[in-house]
């Protein structure tokens, strides 16, 4: 009897062993994009960087199709892509480069560099199809330092980081060299049709040696962000 009881207590003890004592533990699912911020926290911490401001499109002013206020001055754009600046009453406005579209702008960023050197990014409507122009202008130049064009609609947020600015369109992510316009990288074949993946970027995160692109939900069609982790030096997929 004594030998039952024993066994039944060691039988007790190593069920309450397998269990924890308690109810099983429960397992959760982790996000994968949880899993990719944890390697950027290892990584390092977020660069600082430089973004570019989206001028508001207006409809009430003949001369004047975008707007937008970066720092302490108002900037404007034609949708011819005429680029003027302005202080903050509206007052001193000057032009500071013209650039010279072949049909309309139909979406403009402005990144200032200095206060007379800036990159700008805007979608252009013409009768060939949408495109994405980004350039290099110095005030009152008359020509860019250079001009980068993808034939695809929907451009991103330009950001500045470590002498290079990092651009995006439909399906398209690259980095590109801000003295002289060189593509350091890219990826330019990633839209998915049925998906509808890497449609529209939002802001790239930059770090130490990687840097994280994100596309935006679709409503009705795809409901959660998609991510891509990139190497900073080679554009390699960090798998």
């Amino acid at each position: 009897m004594k030998a039952l009881i024993g066994f039944c207590l060691l039988f007790m003890v190593l069920l309450g062993i397998g269990c924890g004592g308690n109810a099983p533990t429960e397992i959760k699912s982790i996000n994968v994009d949880s899993i990719k911020q944890l390697k950027a926290s290892q990584d390092s911490s977020l660069k600082e960087v430089n973004k570019g401001v989206s001028l508001e499109r207006i409809r009430d002013r003949a001369d004047v199709n975008y707007i937008g206020k970066i720092g302490n001055y108002i900037f404007y754009c034609s949708a011819k892509g005429k680029v003027e600046r302005s202080d903050t009453s509206g007052n001193n406005r000057e032009l500071l480069c013209d650039l010279k579209v072949h049909y309309l702008v139909d979406k403009v960023y402005i990144l200032p560099m200095t206060e007379d050197v800036f990159i700008i990014t805007w979608q252009e409507t013409a009768y060939t199809g949408l495109n994405t122009y980004t350039v290099k202008y110095r005030a009152g130049s008359d020509k860019p330092d250079w001009t980068i064009n993808y034939k695809a609609p929907d451009p991103g947020v330009p950001v500045l980081a470590n002498g290079h600015v990092y651009l995006s369109t439909l399906g398209i992510i690259s980095k590109v060299n801000v003295e002289n316009g060189e593509t350091v990288w890219i990826h330019d074949s990633l839209y998915e049709t049925t998906s509808m993946r890497y449609k529209r970027f939002d802001v790239p995160q930059i770090y130490k040696s990687t840097v994280l692109f994100f596309d935006f939900p679709i409503q009705g069609r795809k409901g959660k962000r998609d991510s891509l982790w990139v190497n900073d030096q080679t554009g390699r997929f960090v798998r």
